[in-house]
């Protein structure tokens, strides 16, 4: 599920926190001038199954949260067609959403159930868009990581 992936990029830790219950590190990949703040994640196909870490990307850019269709099992997507218009003028066309709400769990205390949109993302597991981010008011992207 889960692979590294041979990155030309660098990446930078921030460990500075008090409370690791409250405040996950932050990792920065960086390729090509272009920056996006990672975390580690547990996600939930349902309610009760046992979680599976995965690396968040957060992108307060991006109107709706992908994933990256390998993650979850094949029987856990649907077909739905969504259009999107890219930042260069370009259509963006996905064919995947998750059956059912998934859980997405930031933090021991802090989950999120939600839909995800499946396409194949290189080298990543789950884009966490503005969607998912303005529903979980209590997170805070700071400089140093993620806070709850």
């Amino acid at each position: 599920m889960i692979q590294d992936s041979d990155d030309s990029g660098t990446l930078s830790e921030s460990t500075d926190y008090t409370d690791p219950d409250s405040h996950l590190e932050a990792y920065q990949a960086t390729s090509n001038g272009s920056t996006c703040p990672q975390v580690q994640v547990q996600v939930l196909t349902t309610k009760y199954s046992r979680p599976a870490p995965i690396i968040a990307y957060f992108d307060t850019r991006a109107h709706s949260s992908m994933m990256n269709p390998k993650v979850l099992p094949l029987e856990s997507w649907k077909e739905e067609r969504n259009e999107f218009l890219a930042a260069d003028g370009k259509i963006f066309v996905t064919n995947l959403i998750s059956k059912h709400k998934i859980g997405i769990q930031f933090f021991p205390s802090f989950s999120l159930r939600t839909h995800v949109i499946g396409t194949p993302l290189p080298d990543k597991d789950i884009l966490i868009g503005w969607d998912i981010y303005s529903q979980s008011r209590p997170i805070r992207i700071l400089p140093t990581g993620i806070r709850f």
